[in-house]
Protein backbone atom coordinates (compact mmCIF):
# COMPACT_ATOMS: atom_id res chain seq x y z
CA UNK A 1 0.00 0.00 0.00
CA UNK A 2 2.56 2.38 0.84
CA UNK A 3 4.36 1.96 -2.80
CA UNK A 4 1.22 1.96 -4.04
CA UNK A 5 1.09 5.65 -2.58
CA UNK A 6 4.24 6.79 -3.40
CA UNK A 7 3.38 6.08 -7.15
CA UNK A 8 0.19 8.05 -7.29
CA UNK A 9 1.99 11.03 -5.31
CA UNK A 10 4.96 10.87 -7.92
CA UNK A 11 7.68 9.86 -5.09
CA UNK A 12 8.92 9.53 -1.96
CA UNK A 13 9.64 13.70 -1.79
CA UNK A 14 5.55 14.32 -2.06
CA UNK A 15 4.94 11.45 0.49
CA UNK A 16 4.01 12.38 4.33
CA UNK A 17 6.82 11.97 6.53
CA UNK A 18 5.03 9.30 8.66
CA UNK A 19 4.36 7.31 5.56
CA UNK A 20 7.84 7.70 4.45
CA UNK A 21 8.72 6.01 7.49
CA UNK A 22 6.24 3.71 7.33
CA UNK A 23 7.41 2.61 3.98
CA UNK A 24 10.72 2.13 4.97
CA UNK A 25 10.46 -0.14 7.68
CA UNK A 26 7.78 -2.21 5.88
CA UNK A 27 10.99 -2.71 3.18
CA UNK A 28 13.05 -3.52 5.42
CA UNK A 29 10.97 -5.85 6.82
CA UNK A 30 10.01 -7.38 3.70
CA UNK A 31 13.59 -7.33 2.86
CA UNK A 32 14.36 -9.44 6.34
CA UNK A 33 11.64 -11.92 5.67
CA UNK A 34 12.19 -12.25 1.70
CA UNK A 35 15.55 -11.63 1.30
CA UNK A 36 15.28 -9.30 -1.90
CA UNK A 37 17.79 -7.07 -2.01
CA UNK A 38 16.16 -4.29 -3.91
CA UNK A 39 13.59 -4.04 -0.83
CA UNK A 40 16.84 -3.49 1.05
CA UNK A 41 17.66 -0.72 -1.02
CA UNK A 42 14.56 0.81 -1.61
CA UNK A 43 14.27 1.17 2.08
CA UNK A 44 17.42 2.98 2.87
CA UNK A 45 16.58 5.68 -0.05
CA UNK A 46 12.47 6.33 1.93
CA UNK A 47 14.22 6.44 5.35
CA UNK A 48 16.60 8.50 4.29
CA UNK A 49 14.05 10.53 2.69
CA UNK A 50 12.48 10.62 5.69
CA UNK A 51 14.90 11.94 7.98
CA UNK A 52 15.11 14.63 5.54
CA UNK A 53 11.73 16.55 6.00
CA UNK A 54 11.14 14.97 10.13
CA UNK A 55 12.15 17.87 12.26
CA UNK A 56 10.32 16.26 15.65
CA UNK A 57 12.92 14.93 17.67
CA UNK A 58 11.66 11.74 18.96
CA UNK A 59 10.32 10.73 15.44
CA UNK A 60 13.12 11.78 13.72
CA UNK A 61 15.52 9.59 16.44
CA UNK A 62 13.01 6.80 15.78
CA UNK A 63 13.65 7.35 12.16
CA UNK A 64 17.21 7.77 12.28
CA UNK A 65 17.55 4.37 14.10
CA UNK A 66 15.77 2.15 11.50
CA UNK A 67 18.08 4.21 8.77
CA UNK A 68 20.88 2.94 11.17
CA UNK A 69 20.26 -0.32 11.34
CA UNK A 70 18.94 -0.75 7.55
CA UNK A 71 22.92 0.75 6.72
CA UNK A 72 23.98 -1.99 9.22
CA UNK A 73 22.53 -4.67 7.06
CA UNK A 74 23.53 -3.29 3.92
CA UNK A 75 26.97 -3.29 5.12
CA UNK A 76 26.51 -6.39 6.09
CA UNK A 77 25.48 -8.11 3.00
CA UNK A 78 27.86 -5.91 0.45
CA UNK A 79 31.04 -4.93 3.00
CA UNK A 80 30.69 -1.31 1.81
CA UNK A 81 32.61 0.53 3.62
CA UNK A 82 30.47 4.21 3.00
CA UNK A 83 27.52 2.44 3.92
CA UNK A 84 29.50 1.59 7.66
CA UNK A 85 30.21 4.74 8.15
CA UNK A 86 26.81 6.34 7.49
CA UNK A 87 25.39 4.21 9.91
CA UNK A 88 27.85 5.25 12.45
CA UNK A 89 27.18 9.03 11.91
CA UNK A 90 23.00 8.35 11.63
CA UNK A 91 22.97 6.34 14.86
CA UNK A 92 25.00 8.81 16.41
CA UNK A 93 22.44 11.96 15.25
CA UNK A 94 19.74 9.65 16.39
CA UNK A 95 21.18 9.11 19.82
CA UNK A 96 21.43 13.30 19.97
CA UNK A 97 17.55 13.53 19.14
CA UNK A 98 16.63 11.65 22.33
CA UNK A 99 16.90 12.11 26.13
CA UNK A 100 19.09 10.31 28.67
CA UNK A 101 15.82 9.11 30.00
CA UNK A 102 14.32 7.65 27.00
CA UNK A 103 13.19 3.75 26.00
CA UNK A 104 14.94 3.83 22.75
CA UNK A 105 18.09 4.92 24.02
CA UNK A 106 19.39 1.30 24.51
CA UNK A 107 18.20 -0.16 21.39
CA UNK A 108 20.05 2.20 19.74
CA UNK A 109 23.38 2.25 21.42
CA UNK A 110 23.35 -1.13 20.62
CA UNK A 111 23.08 -0.60 17.42
CA UNK A 112 25.66 2.27 17.33
CA UNK A 113 27.96 -0.67 19.59
CA UNK A 114 27.58 -2.81 16.91
CA UNK A 115 28.62 -0.22 13.89
CA UNK A 116 31.93 0.74 15.95
CA UNK A 117 32.68 -2.93 16.37
CA UNK A 118 32.14 -3.72 12.62
CA UNK A 119 34.52 -0.15 12.21
CA UNK A 120 37.17 -1.80 14.21
CA UNK A 121 37.34 -4.98 12.30
CA UNK A 122 37.63 -3.38 9.16
CA UNK A 123 40.49 -0.41 10.50
CA UNK A 124 42.30 -2.83 13.42
CA UNK A 125 42.50 0.31 15.42
CA UNK A 126 41.77 0.16 19.32
CA UNK A 127 40.24 3.52 19.51
CA UNK A 128 37.12 2.05 17.77
CA UNK A 129 37.29 -1.14 20.09
CA UNK A 130 37.11 1.39 23.47
CA UNK A 131 34.82 3.14 22.15
CA UNK A 132 32.10 0.60 21.39
CA UNK A 133 32.63 -0.72 24.74
CA UNK A 134 31.63 2.35 25.93
CA UNK A 135 28.43 3.01 23.99
CA UNK A 136 27.31 -1.27 25.02
CA UNK A 137 27.90 -0.37 28.87
CA UNK A 138 25.69 2.60 28.31
CA UNK A 139 23.19 0.52 26.62
CA UNK A 140 23.12 -2.18 29.28
CA UNK A 141 23.05 0.63 32.05
CA UNK A 142 20.17 2.26 30.45
CA UNK A 143 18.00 -0.79 29.96
CA UNK A 144 15.50 -1.66 32.53
CA UNK A 145 16.65 -5.65 32.17
CA UNK A 146 19.84 -5.98 30.40
CA UNK A 147 19.07 -8.35 27.54
CA UNK A 148 20.87 -11.62 26.81
CA UNK A 149 22.42 -10.95 23.47
CA UNK A 150 23.65 -7.24 25.11
CA UNK A 151 25.46 -9.40 27.76
CA UNK A 152 27.10 -11.53 25.33
CA UNK A 153 27.99 -8.52 23.12
CA UNK A 154 29.73 -6.94 25.70
CA UNK A 155 31.47 -10.20 27.42
CA UNK A 156 32.52 -10.58 23.26
CA UNK A 157 34.41 -6.72 23.30
CA UNK A 158 36.12 -7.24 27.06
CA UNK A 159 37.45 -10.52 26.29
CA UNK A 160 39.18 -8.92 22.80
CA UNK A 161 40.04 -5.56 24.39
CA UNK A 162 41.53 -7.96 26.84
CA UNK A 163 43.59 -9.71 24.23
CA UNK A 164 44.94 -6.00 23.09
CA UNK A 165 45.19 -4.57 26.39
CA UNK A 166 47.43 -8.06 27.86
CA UNK A 167 45.77 -7.59 31.52
CA UNK A 168 44.17 -10.16 33.92
CA UNK A 169 41.72 -7.33 34.80
CA UNK A 170 40.28 -7.16 31.49
CA UNK A 171 39.92 -11.08 30.94
CA UNK A 172 38.28 -11.15 34.42
CA UNK A 173 35.84 -8.99 34.14
CA UNK A 174 35.04 -10.22 30.83
CA UNK A 175 34.74 -13.99 32.25
CA UNK A 176 32.46 -12.72 34.84
CA UNK A 177 30.41 -10.49 31.89
CA UNK A 178 30.12 -14.18 29.45
CA UNK A 179 29.10 -16.15 32.55
CA UNK A 180 26.34 -14.12 33.38
CA UNK A 181 25.08 -14.35 29.72
CA UNK A 182 25.85 -18.04 29.87
CA UNK A 183 23.37 -18.62 32.91
CA UNK A 184 21.15 -16.60 31.33
CA UNK A 185 20.74 -18.30 27.53
CA UNK A 186 18.29 -21.43 27.12
CA UNK A 187 20.82 -24.51 26.09
CA UNK A 188 19.21 -24.96 23.20
CA UNK A 189 20.11 -21.77 21.46
CA UNK A 190 23.03 -21.42 18.83
CA UNK A 191 23.99 -18.01 20.95
CA UNK A 192 24.94 -19.83 23.85
CA UNK A 193 27.60 -22.21 22.48
CA UNK A 194 29.36 -18.52 21.16
CA UNK A 195 29.33 -17.84 24.77
CA UNK A 196 30.88 -20.72 26.28
CA UNK A 197 33.47 -20.62 23.18
CA UNK A 198 33.80 -17.03 24.49
CA UNK A 199 34.26 -18.25 27.83
CA UNK A 200 36.73 -20.66 26.55
CA UNK A 201 39.08 -18.15 25.35
CA UNK A 202 38.92 -16.08 28.13
CA UNK A 203 40.14 -18.42 30.57
CA UNK A 204 42.92 -19.86 27.99
CA UNK A 205 44.11 -15.86 27.82
CA UNK A 206 44.15 -15.26 31.38
CA UNK A 207 45.66 -18.77 32.33
CA UNK A 208 48.24 -17.50 29.79
CA UNK A 209 48.77 -13.68 32.09
CA UNK A 210 48.60 -15.60 35.93
CA UNK A 211 49.36 -19.28 34.86
CA UNK A 212 46.52 -20.46 36.94
CA UNK A 213 45.87 -24.16 36.14
CA UNK A 214 42.74 -23.78 37.25
CA UNK A 215 41.81 -21.45 34.27
CA UNK A 216 43.10 -24.19 31.59
CA UNK A 217 40.51 -26.35 32.43
CA UNK A 218 37.79 -24.32 32.45
CA UNK A 219 39.29 -23.18 29.14
CA UNK A 220 39.25 -27.08 28.28
CA UNK A 221 35.80 -27.73 29.67
CA UNK A 222 34.03 -24.63 28.22
CA UNK A 223 35.11 -25.45 24.55
CA UNK A 224 34.23 -28.90 25.08
CA UNK A 225 30.42 -27.65 25.96
CA UNK A 226 30.60 -25.06 22.77
CA UNK A 227 31.62 -28.10 20.46
CA UNK A 228 29.39 -30.00 20.95
CA UNK A 229 26.37 -27.15 21.00
CA UNK A 230 28.06 -26.19 17.23
CA UNK A 231 27.01 -28.11 14.27
CA UNK A 232 30.21 -29.22 12.38
CA UNK A 233 30.84 -27.77 9.01
CA UNK A 234 30.10 -24.43 10.12
CA UNK A 235 32.52 -21.75 10.15
CA UNK A 236 31.57 -21.65 13.80
CA UNK A 237 32.78 -25.18 14.32
CA UNK A 238 36.37 -24.67 12.36
CA UNK A 239 36.51 -21.66 15.11
CA UNK A 240 35.88 -23.46 18.74
CA UNK A 241 37.87 -26.30 16.74
CA UNK A 242 40.97 -24.15 16.95
CA UNK A 243 40.20 -22.66 20.01
CA UNK A 244 40.04 -26.17 21.75
CA UNK A 245 43.23 -27.32 20.13
CA UNK A 246 45.16 -24.53 21.57
CA UNK A 247 43.84 -25.58 24.93
CA UNK A 248 44.99 -29.39 24.25
CA UNK A 249 48.28 -28.27 22.86
CA UNK A 250 49.25 -25.80 25.72
CA UNK A 251 47.96 -28.71 28.52
CA UNK A 252 50.19 -31.10 26.62
CA UNK A 253 53.31 -29.03 26.69
CA UNK A 254 52.68 -28.27 30.88
CA UNK A 255 52.08 -32.02 31.62
CA UNK A 256 54.30 -33.63 29.04
CA UNK A 257 50.92 -35.49 28.30
CA UNK A 258 49.85 -36.37 24.41
CA UNK A 259 46.42 -34.55 23.73
CA UNK A 260 43.63 -35.90 23.46
CA UNK A 261 39.76 -35.45 23.07
CA UNK A 262 36.66 -37.61 24.36
CA UNK A 263 35.59 -37.93 20.84
CA UNK A 264 38.33 -37.52 18.29
CA UNK A 265 37.62 -35.42 15.89
CA UNK A 266 39.20 -36.40 11.81
CA UNK A 267 41.36 -33.99 10.93
CA UNK A 268 41.07 -32.90 6.99
CA UNK A 269 44.34 -33.47 4.91
CA UNK A 270 43.24 -31.15 2.21
CA UNK A 271 42.35 -27.79 2.32
CA UNK A 272 42.04 -24.45 0.88
CA UNK A 273 44.13 -22.23 3.46
CA UNK A 274 47.10 -23.42 5.35
CA UNK A 275 47.72 -22.38 8.34
CA UNK A 276 51.37 -21.68 9.84
CA UNK A 277 51.59 -20.25 12.88
CA UNK A 278 52.49 -20.08 16.56
CA UNK A 279 49.97 -17.40 17.81
CA UNK A 280 47.38 -19.21 19.11
CA UNK A 281 45.08 -16.35 18.90
CA UNK A 282 45.75 -15.21 15.60
CA UNK A 283 45.41 -18.95 14.40
CA UNK A 284 41.94 -19.13 16.08
CA UNK A 285 40.52 -15.38 14.82
CA UNK A 286 42.18 -15.81 10.58
CA UNK A 287 40.37 -19.56 11.12
CA UNK A 288 36.91 -17.68 11.88
CA UNK A 289 37.56 -15.07 9.09
CA UNK A 290 38.06 -17.71 6.58
CA UNK A 291 35.83 -19.67 6.99
CA UNK A 292 33.07 -17.53 7.37
CA UNK A 293 34.17 -16.58 3.69
CA UNK A 294 33.49 -20.08 2.72
CA UNK A 295 37.17 -21.70 2.89
CA UNK A 296 38.08 -24.65 4.23
CA UNK A 297 40.49 -24.29 7.15
CA UNK A 298 43.96 -26.28 8.39
CA UNK A 299 45.98 -25.09 10.98
CA UNK A 300 49.72 -26.60 10.33
CA UNK A 301 51.37 -28.52 13.36
CA UNK A 302 55.25 -27.83 12.21
CA UNK A 303 57.15 -26.69 9.81
CA UNK A 304 57.51 -30.55 8.47
CA UNK A 305 53.59 -30.50 8.50
CA UNK A 306 53.61 -27.35 6.17
CA UNK A 307 56.31 -28.81 4.02
CA UNK A 308 54.17 -32.27 3.52
CA UNK A 309 50.56 -30.12 3.27
CA UNK A 310 51.86 -28.45 0.13
CA UNK A 311 49.97 -30.67 -2.17
CA UNK A 312 46.86 -30.19 -0.67
CA UNK A 313 46.78 -26.67 0.23
CA UNK A 314 46.04 -23.46 -2.54
CA UNK A 315 47.02 -20.75 -0.13
CA UNK A 316 49.65 -20.91 2.76
CA UNK A 317 49.92 -18.15 5.04
CA UNK A 318 53.08 -18.29 7.02
CA UNK A 319 54.06 -16.35 10.22
CA UNK A 320 57.13 -14.77 11.04
CA UNK A 321 59.39 -16.87 11.94
CA UNK A 322 57.38 -19.75 12.11
CA UNK A 323 59.73 -22.18 9.72
CA UNK A 324 63.30 -23.57 10.62
CA UNK A 325 66.32 -22.36 7.54
CA UNK A 326 65.82 -26.13 6.83
CA UNK A 327 62.23 -26.43 6.89
CA UNK A 328 62.18 -23.08 4.80
CA UNK A 329 64.22 -24.10 1.99
CA UNK A 330 62.40 -27.64 1.81
CA UNK A 331 58.89 -25.46 1.31
CA UNK A 332 61.14 -23.54 -1.58
CA UNK A 333 62.08 -26.48 -3.19
CA UNK A 334 58.58 -28.13 -3.32
CA UNK A 335 56.16 -25.32 -3.86
CA UNK A 336 54.84 -25.57 -7.08
CA UNK A 337 51.09 -23.87 -8.13
CA UNK A 338 51.03 -23.48 -4.26
CA UNK A 339 50.63 -19.88 -3.32
CA UNK A 340 52.41 -18.28 0.07
CA UNK A 341 51.48 -15.02 1.91
CA UNK A 342 54.10 -14.36 4.68
CA UNK A 343 53.17 -12.12 7.68
CA UNK A 344 55.65 -9.62 9.83
CA UNK A 345 57.05 -6.65 11.07
CA UNK A 346 56.58 -3.69 8.69
CA UNK A 347 60.76 -3.46 7.99
CA UNK A 348 62.31 -2.73 4.54
CA UNK A 349 64.69 -5.95 5.51
CA UNK A 350 61.45 -8.77 6.53
CA UNK A 351 59.86 -7.81 3.19
CA UNK A 352 62.33 -8.04 0.92
CA UNK A 353 63.51 -11.34 2.82
CA UNK A 354 60.33 -12.91 2.88
CA UNK A 355 59.45 -12.29 -1.28
CA UNK A 356 63.26 -13.01 -2.26
CA UNK A 357 62.62 -16.34 -0.50
CA UNK A 358 59.78 -17.27 -2.20
CA UNK A 359 56.61 -15.61 -1.05
CA UNK A 360 53.50 -14.42 -3.16
CA UNK A 361 52.80 -11.79 -0.67
CA UNK A 362 53.41 -9.99 1.91
CA UNK A 363 50.96 -8.74 5.12
CA UNK A 364 52.03 -6.17 8.01
CA UNK A 365 51.62 -7.24 11.19
CA UNK A 366 48.98 -6.25 12.96
CA UNK A 367 46.53 -6.31 9.94
CA UNK A 368 42.97 -5.83 9.09
CA UNK A 369 40.77 -9.02 8.14
CA UNK A 370 39.49 -7.55 5.23
CA UNK A 371 43.00 -7.15 3.58
CA UNK A 372 43.65 -10.60 4.45
CA UNK A 373 41.02 -11.89 2.92
CA UNK A 374 41.39 -10.08 -0.39
CA UNK A 375 44.64 -10.81 -0.41
CA UNK A 376 43.89 -15.05 0.04
CA UNK A 377 40.91 -14.12 -2.42
CA UNK A 378 43.43 -12.80 -5.00
CA UNK A 379 46.45 -15.60 -4.76
CA UNK A 380 43.37 -18.10 -4.88
CA UNK A 381 42.87 -17.06 -8.44
CA UNK A 382 46.21 -17.41 -9.49
CA UNK A 383 46.71 -20.58 -7.80
CA UNK A 384 43.44 -22.39 -8.82
CA UNK A 385 44.70 -25.41 -10.65
CA UNK A 386 43.35 -25.85 -14.42
CA UNK A 387 40.92 -28.85 -15.30
CA UNK A 388 42.57 -31.97 -15.53
CA UNK A 389 43.50 -33.54 -19.01
CA UNK A 390 40.41 -35.53 -20.50
CA UNK A 391 37.96 -33.54 -17.90
CA UNK A 392 34.24 -33.39 -19.40
CA UNK A 393 33.87 -29.86 -21.03
CA UNK A 394 29.99 -30.67 -20.93
CA UNK A 395 28.37 -30.86 -17.58
CA UNK A 396 24.85 -31.77 -16.78
CA UNK A 397 22.85 -31.46 -13.67
CA UNK A 398 19.36 -32.78 -13.84
CA UNK A 399 17.90 -31.65 -17.41
CA UNK A 400 20.47 -28.25 -17.33
CA UNK A 401 23.17 -29.01 -19.80
CA UNK A 402 26.24 -27.09 -19.44
CA UNK A 403 28.97 -26.98 -22.80
CA UNK A 404 32.17 -25.28 -21.19
CA UNK A 405 33.83 -25.25 -25.01
CA UNK A 406 31.07 -23.66 -26.73
CA UNK A 407 29.56 -21.69 -23.78
CA UNK A 408 25.89 -22.86 -24.19
CA UNK A 409 23.49 -23.76 -21.73
CA UNK A 410 20.25 -25.56 -22.83
CA UNK A 411 17.47 -27.15 -20.43
CA UNK A 412 15.97 -30.16 -21.78
CA UNK A 413 17.58 -29.57 -24.83
CA UNK A 414 16.43 -26.20 -25.53
CA UNK A 415 19.20 -23.08 -25.51
CA UNK A 416 19.01 -20.53 -22.73
CA UNK A 417 20.21 -17.38 -24.03
CA UNK A 418 23.09 -16.43 -21.13
CA UNK A 419 25.53 -13.14 -21.39
CA UNK A 420 28.97 -13.49 -20.74
CA UNK A 421 29.10 -12.90 -17.64
CA UNK A 422 25.68 -15.02 -16.61
CA UNK A 423 27.42 -18.04 -18.14
CA UNK A 424 30.64 -17.45 -16.37
CA UNK A 425 28.77 -17.37 -12.89
CA UNK A 426 26.74 -20.98 -14.08
CA UNK A 427 30.21 -22.20 -15.30
CA UNK A 428 31.92 -21.38 -11.60
CA UNK A 429 29.03 -22.59 -9.47
CA UNK A 430 28.55 -25.72 -11.79
CA UNK A 431 33.08 -26.43 -11.25
CA UNK A 432 32.39 -26.71 -7.43
CA UNK A 433 28.48 -28.62 -7.67
CA UNK A 434 27.43 -28.16 -3.47
CA UNK A 435 30.36 -26.07 -2.45
CA UNK A 436 29.09 -22.65 -1.09
CA UNK A 437 31.51 -20.30 -3.24
CA UNK A 438 32.05 -16.43 -1.13
CA UNK A 439 30.18 -13.20 -3.47
CA UNK A 440 34.03 -11.94 -2.86
CA UNK A 441 35.09 -15.23 -4.57
CA UNK A 442 32.28 -15.27 -7.53
CA UNK A 443 33.44 -11.47 -8.47
CA UNK A 444 36.76 -11.99 -8.28
CA UNK A 445 36.93 -14.77 -10.46
CA UNK A 446 34.12 -13.33 -12.53
CA UNK A 447 34.55 -9.69 -12.41
CA UNK A 448 38.41 -9.74 -11.52
CA UNK A 449 37.59 -7.65 -8.92
CA UNK A 450 36.20 -7.44 -5.16
CA UNK A 451 35.34 -3.77 -5.11
CA UNK A 452 31.62 -3.02 -2.95
CA UNK A 453 30.75 -1.55 -6.50
CA UNK A 454 30.52 -4.52 -8.14
CA UNK A 455 28.50 -5.99 -5.68
CA UNK A 456 25.29 -5.03 -6.95
CA UNK A 457 25.80 -6.09 -10.53
CA UNK A 458 26.03 -9.09 -8.86
CA UNK A 459 22.87 -9.08 -7.21
CA UNK A 460 21.48 -8.11 -10.56
CA UNK A 461 23.36 -10.77 -12.86
CA UNK A 462 21.82 -13.84 -9.71
CA UNK A 463 18.39 -12.40 -10.45
CA UNK A 464 18.54 -12.87 -14.44
CA UNK A 465 20.63 -15.90 -14.52
CA UNK A 466 18.21 -17.69 -11.91
CA UNK A 467 15.12 -16.24 -13.98
CA UNK A 468 16.51 -17.49 -17.32
CA UNK A 469 16.95 -20.84 -16.31
CA UNK A 470 13.61 -21.28 -14.68
CA UNK A 471 14.93 -23.91 -11.88
CA UNK A 472 14.88 -21.78 -8.27
CA UNK A 473 16.16 -24.54 -6.79
CA UNK A 474 19.68 -25.32 -8.51
CA UNK A 475 21.12 -22.07 -7.18
CA UNK A 476 20.65 -21.55 -3.98
CA UNK A 477 21.69 -18.86 -1.47
CA UNK A 478 23.59 -19.08 1.50
CA UNK A 479 22.81 -16.36 3.74
CA UNK A 480 25.73 -14.19 4.61
CA UNK A 481 28.27 -15.79 2.69
CA UNK A 482 27.42 -16.46 -0.94
CA UNK A 483 25.52 -19.03 -3.29
CA UNK A 484 26.11 -22.58 -4.24
CA UNK A 485 24.97 -25.01 -7.15
CA UNK A 486 22.60 -27.92 -5.85
CA UNK A 487 23.77 -31.15 -7.88
CA UNK A 488 20.31 -32.97 -7.17
CA UNK A 489 17.95 -29.86 -7.23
Amino acid sequence: GCLDAAERLGGAGRLDPGLLVTLGIALRLEHAYGGELANLEDAVEALRAGAAVVTDPPRRAALRSELGGALLMWFRLHDDPAALAEAVETLRDALSDLPAASPQRPQVLSQLAAALVATHERSAEPAGLEEALTVLREAIDAAATPNDEALANLGALLLTWAGYRDDVTSATEAIDVLRQASTRIPTDRPQRARVLANLSAAHRLRHERSGDPADLEQAAAFAREALAGTPEGTPEHAAVAAGYDAVLRTRHQLSGKAPGRPAPRPRPSVADVLLATADDDLAIAMTAALARSGFTVRRAASGEDVSESLDGARVVILDHEYLTASDARTLQQQRTGTAVIRLGPNTLDDRLAALTGGADDYLVKPFAVAELLARVHALNRRAARPPAAGADHVLRFGDVDLDLDRHEARIAGQPVPLSRKEFAILALLARKPGQTLSRAEILAEVWGTIEVATSRSLDVRMATLRAKLGRPQLIQSVRGIGYRLSPDY
